[in-house]
């Protein structure tokens, strides 16, 4: 398992703040606070932080130096209302120096702007500009070793090609998310393929990440992220069930909440397609009068009963006191996009997120989804190719080259399976936390438009220590 990513570590932590870092990596990849609030942190520095790893875990382990824990470490509360002064980016760099030599993997940034604390701010990460971030990455050139991994980076490569900058900038491996097909932006994985195309040929080494998953979230209205970065839509979330209760039941809100998310007056939205109706089914009604509108999308519903898409949702929404469960998916549900994506040699299949996002999904799937229904059913590549790809290619990326083949004097990291049964489980709901807390385990429900969801390369760092 690969920790760290997209900006968000454990370490650097200053002592008395463990719970503002831990509450970045709540929200963003949804792990409740309750959980989290269990880690008991006996570390300060990052070198401390892998001394911490080094005890009886039962898995392989590598660590990325967070970038949000970075900042946060060096600026405070100022971490998430400025850029940097030229001095607290030079105690970043240090940070991030003394890491890399320590065993690190390498370091992790963000540019996606769906990544907010759970006071709907944006992390600190999504704060630094360009010198700040490539000045961190400079840490890694000095040291030639490293990777640099970012989340939401396919917006800033089509943007201005932040990622294969970085990467030229830096002489290190950029591995980003993702490449996929989107609802949101229907074409954007084309374009994106010939970018990529374009940068590989000059011999820059800006990777994205992409899965054989159905991307989707299970969700209810008490707890849900689906909405996120909406002014108003955002604030209603984060509040209480009885302030939401009461918002979605004023007809002000109502036409203020049409207005940004199906007239998108400001704009287009995060987390949602411009018919995002369409994409979001009911999967498990809690009255039985309504139990004939499961398996439907909301859209189907509002026709039904002839009502808009914010008032249907919202009157079901206040008649089952929120906790109608919903299944959204807007990702990768064209499958002929998904085989080219999946076959194309410049994208590095992973992106499971190691089963974070545990609220609203169950993306550690991916490895048996790829090895089932692409190559055994569906035959896009070879099962010789498919293992390639989940080993060598993933672990040589990583800069993990004592992995991921089969030869004498490699580590013996080995898994065996049936080519001809394997296959990623159902979803399960479970509540086996430390507090009980609810996550998903397994592949994922079944979505009008097909399944759902998987791990990442693997590797403790301690033999590069």
């Amino acid at each position: 398992m690969i920790f760290g990513n997209c900006s968000l570590s454990l370490a650097p932590v200053r002592k008395g703040s463990e719970r503002r870092l831990s509450e970045f990596l709540s929200y963003v990849e949804a792990i409740p606070m309750e959980v989290l609030d269990t880690l008991e942190c006996t570390w300060e520095t990052f070198p401390e932080y892998l001394d911490q790893m080094d005890h009886h875990l039962g898995v392989n382990v590598g660590n990325l130096i967070g970038h949000t824990a970075v900042r946060y470490y060096v600026m405070g509360d100022d971490c998430q209302k400025r850029t940097a002064t030229d001095g607290e980016i030079k105690e970043m760099q240090d940070l991030v120096r003394d890491g890399m030599k320590a065993g690190a993997l390498g370091l992790s940034v963000s540019r996606n702007q769906g990544h907010f604390d759970p006071q709907g701010v944006h992390i600190p990460a999504i704060w630094a500009d360009e010198k700040e971030i490539f000045a961190l990455g400079d840490v890694l050139r000095e040291l030639g070793a490293g990777l640099i991994q970012s989340g939401g980076g396919n917006g800033a490569e089509m943007k201005d090609a932040l990622m294969s900058r970085l990467s030229e900038a830096t002489g290190r491996t950029v591995v980003y998310n993702n490449l996929g097909q989107t609802m949101r932006r229907p074409g954007q994985w084309q374009k994106h393929m010939a970018q990529v195309d374009a940068t590989t040929a000059k011999g820059i080494r800006a990777f994205p990440m992409c899965t054989p998953n159905r991307i989707t979230d299970y969700f209810t209205m008490r707890n849900t992220q689906t909405f996120r970065g909406l002014p108003v839509w955002h604030p209603i979330c984060l509040s209480s069930p009885e302030e939401m209760l009461k918002a979605y039941a004023d007809s002000e809100v109502r036409k203020k909440l049409h207005d940004e998310a199906v007239e998108f007056k400001g704009g287009p939205a995060i987390g949602i397609c411009s018919t995002w109706w369409d994409y979001m089914v009911v999967q498990t009604a809690v009255l039985e009068k309504n139990k004939w509108m499961e398996g439907k999308t909301l859209g189907e519903i509002a026709k039904t009963q002839g009502k808009g898409i914010i008032d249907c949702l919202l009157d079901l929404t206040i008649e089952e006191n929120l906790d109608t469960e919903w299944l959204h998916g807007e990702n990768n549900v064209d499958e002929e996009a998904v085989a080219k994506i999946l076959t194309y040699p410049n994208a590095i299949i992973g992106l499971s997120d190691g089963g974070a996002h545990v609220q609203f999904q169950s993306g550690f799937g991916f490895s048996t989804r790829l090895l089932s229904e692409w190559v055994r059913d569906k035959k896009i590549m070879s099962l010789e190719q498919a293992v390639r790809r989940l080993t060598f290619e993933s672990a040589s990326i990583f800069g993990l080259y004592d992995r991921g083949l089969l030869r004498p004097g490699m580590v013996a990291d080995i898994v065996i399976f049936d080519p001809d049964t394997v296959k990623p489980l159902p979803l399960e709901v479970l509540h086996d936390f430390p507090t009980g807390a609810k996550r998903n385990q397994g592949a994922g429900p079944r979505h009008p438009h097909d399944d759902c969801q998987w791990p990442d390369p693997a590797r403790r760092r301690q033999t590069h220590r």
